[in-house]
């Protein structure tokens, strides 16, 4: 993502701000990442579902009641960024699921390429949290469900041990002048907008008020000058990070494995 893209849809309130601080506020800063049904039928040139996801969804052990049943893994394709898969999905990509960012569930539905779920086919719909069935937009206006969960976690600063040196770990990193184009946010409006608040200290960084809220966008501006770039995927910062590209950026827990498996990394 562009850097001033991800300050344009923050100050022009794209950002969602209203239930989805339910679940962040309770679980930390958590994604929660959402399989939609896309509006087109899949390629009539194959009798197999379609499914867009992200790179490491795409193996076997996700699908093993699908493999049974029909004796073969769903097609795969990968999602390189949340805009990418929507633009793909919008020029006529025919997908039968997709895997995108709770975040992005307003403007996948705005876009008219989902379709509702029919949860009574979803042996497990009864063990899913209440929380995680009403996200915001998750559910249209006539009740019905557009989004599910299949996976959430944490968003945590990460940064490199044996190249930065901290007495005590702080999101203020991320605003270090003296490591300026070394660090990367998060570009996504939905978790760099709570990142800036809690570096700001507000009393409620999920849920801002105007005032705040134009403090939020200042604060990320004067990150943006700083960072190298806004990443959109979990690979994208991961070899970022184990290059020594960049030394310090949010990342998911997953990535945080990922990466200190094969370098000095702390959280």
């Amino acid at each position: 993502m562009k850097k001033d893209e991800l300050i344009d849809r923050v100050a022009a309130g794209h950002l969602p701000r209203r239930d989805f601080v339910r679940l962040l506020s309770a679980a930390g800063l958590a994604l929660t990442t959402l399989p939609a049904t896309a509006r087109q039928a899949r390629a009539a040139s194959t009798d197999n579902a379609v499914s867009f996801t992200w790179s490491g969804y795409d193996v076997p052990q996700f699908f093993q009641a699908y493999i049974d049943k029909h004796g073969k893994q769903p097609e795969m394709a990968l999602i390189s960024t949340p805009e990418d898969a929507l633009s793909k999905i919008r020029g006529g990509f025919k997908v039968d699921v997709a895997h995108p960012y709770s975040s992005n569930v307003a403007r996948w539905n705005e876009a008219e390429v989902l379709q509702p779920i029919d949860t009574s086919r979803l042996s497990h719909w009864g063990d899913v949290y209440d929380v995680l069935k009403t996200l915001p937009d998750s559910v249209d206006k006539d009740g019905r469900q557009l989004f599910l969960p299949v996976d959430w976690g944490r968003v945590s600063i990460g940064y490199r041990t044996d190249m930065v040196k901290l007495e005590k770990s702080s999101w203020s990193l991320l605003w270090d002048k003296s490591l300026e184009g070394r660090v990367s946010m998060i570009g996504d409006p939905a978790m760099a907008a709570p990142i800036a608040g809690l570096y700001l200290a507000l009393k409620d960084p999920f849920n801002p008020d105007e005032g705040q809220y134009e403090a939020i966008v200042n604060a990320l501006r004067e990150q943006r000058d700083l960072s190298r770039f806004f990443w959109d995927s979990g690979a994208n910062i991961e070899q970022a990070l184990m290059s020594g590209e960049v030394v310090a950026a949010p990342i998911w827990n997953g990535s945080y494995a990922i990466v200190r498996g094969r370098v000095r990394l702390s959280r």
